[in-house]
């Protein structure tokens, strides 16, 4: 909630379940609410989740690495196989992870540890260790998509882990995270990764569009937090050409509360030369 003394604003956060949405709805017909946003994380995943669905390919090559890190996780047998190949290459045993399906991060999680294992692996598959999940074993195309689909998921998972934060504001990393991850999944078509992780990207990359319009910057408390942020400045309203706009409607929002203020806020200072790479970091130094 956001307020001031004289003109309360209540914000209501919702997630983009059926009921939810006709709940915050009739909120908002009533007034009870001034303006409903709908939770940037609940969106994030359900476009991680609709691009694996949406491509055929990659939804095969994890089918079979779930039911590969299953079988190892769940029989005493194979984890038993598995221990004795991390004793014989000097490596590390780390305990295969489960996996849900309506979770996708601990799918990757589940990737990722399986992918930790891989030369074990070779070796219980040298050793016909893993002929009762032979159909599940992946091919050396189907690890290298499975390697690549991990590196394009770590920042989407660090990404939900700052937007959950509970001792933090996240609003004003909306529109810096879907940017962010827009320009990443877009340079994707010109790298050399797989066709299908490809694939799988550019549908990620229109769900974002979708779910994201703008970077989610149209929502009016997004885009005054963007441009709020000390550390922003509202960079990615200048994207959208939603800059000057904004700092007029904060201006207004100001005067109403306060009908003494003349102030017409600051204007934007160049960038401290931060080093990050990311494309946030990129425009910032712009």
């Amino acid at each position: 909630m956001i307020s001031s003394e004289d003109n309360p604003v209540v914000v209501l956060t919702t997630d983009s379940t059926n009921s939810m949405v006709k709940a915050w709805k009739l909120l908002v017909d009533q007034r009870v609410v001034d303006q409903q946003l709908g939770c940037a994380n609940h969106k994030l995943q359900n476009c991680i989740k609709k691009a694996f669905r949406d491509t055929e390919n990659v939804t095969k090559v994890l089918t079979k690495a779930k039911k590969l890190a299953k079988h190892i996780r769940k029989s005493p047998l194979a984890n038993n196989h598995l221990k004795d190949a991390c004793e014989k290459t000097g490596h590390k045993f780390l305990r295969m992870k489960s996996c849900i399906d309506i979770r996708w991060n601990t799918q990757l999680d589940c990737f990722d540890r399986l992918l930790y294992h891989r030369e074990c692996l070779d070796r219980m598959e040298r050793k016909r260790q893993l002929e009762s999940v032979s159909a599940s074993v992946l091919t050396r195309k189907q690890r290298r998509i499975l390697e690549q689909l991990v590196e394009i998921l770590k920042p989407l998972k660090v990404a939900t882990k700052v937007l959950e934060s509970e001792t933090e504001p996240t609003i004003n990393r909306v529109g810096e995270i879907v940017f962010d991850e827009t320009e990443r999944l877009k340079a994707l078509e010109d790298s050399d990764v797989d066709d299908c992780v490809k694939e799988f990207a550019r549908h990620l990359l229109t769900d974002l569009r979708t779910r994201f319009p703008h970077f989610s910057l149209l929502d009016t408390m997004v885009a005054y937090s963007n441009f709020l942020d000390p550390r922003l400045r509202g960079v990615h309203l200048g994207e959208i050409n939603e800059l000057v706009s904004t700092i007029g409607n904060i201006e207004r929002r100001i005067s109403s509360m306060d009908p003494e203020s003349d102030d017409e806020g600051d204007n934007i200072d160049d960038t401290d030369g931060n080093d990050n790479l990311t494309p946030t970091a990129k425009l910032l130094k712009s």
